[in-house]
């Protein structure tokens, strides 16, 4: 396959790689984290995408940094994959940071609340070791 020419030749090749693979908008769309919407408006022609998202669209579709080298239809799936799972694994982490954050803002209130005045010997001990 020869390298696109025009941002027209870029646009027809994508879709063509995303066609000839399987591989529908919202896929792209989910592991490139670009919208559905900005991915269509590009392949119909209605807007352009940073050189950055082209990259990344590129690069999802199985070629290098600009380049168009055959590559496997499985090998496209799997980077498509892999982006897909490297994202949700990200949100998960992101979740679970915040969770931890709440539970330890809820654990800091609650010390506030506790009075060392009111403990009796025994439970005064029992913080101490």
């Amino acid at each position: 396959m020869t390298e696109p020419t025009t941002s027209d030749d870029l646009r027809k090749t994508i879709a063509k790689r995303m066609r000839d693979n399987g591989i529908t908008q919202w896929h792209l769309a989910d592991a490139s984290g670009i919208s559905q919407s900005q991915i269509s408006r590009f392949l119909n022609g209605e807007s352009s995408l940073s050189l950055k998202r082209l990259d990344t669209i590129i690069r999802l579709l199985g070629g290098g940094s600009w380049s168009w080298s055959f590559v496997r239809s499985s090998s496209i799936h799997d980077n498509l994959n892999r982006a897909v799972a490297e994202r949700k694994d990200m949100a998960e982490r992101q979740a679970l940071a915040e969770r931890l954050r709440s539970a330890a803002e809820q654990i800091t209130e609650q010390i506030k609340t506790i009075s060392f005045d009111e403990l009796d010997e025994d439970e005064l001990n029992e913080l101490e070791s």
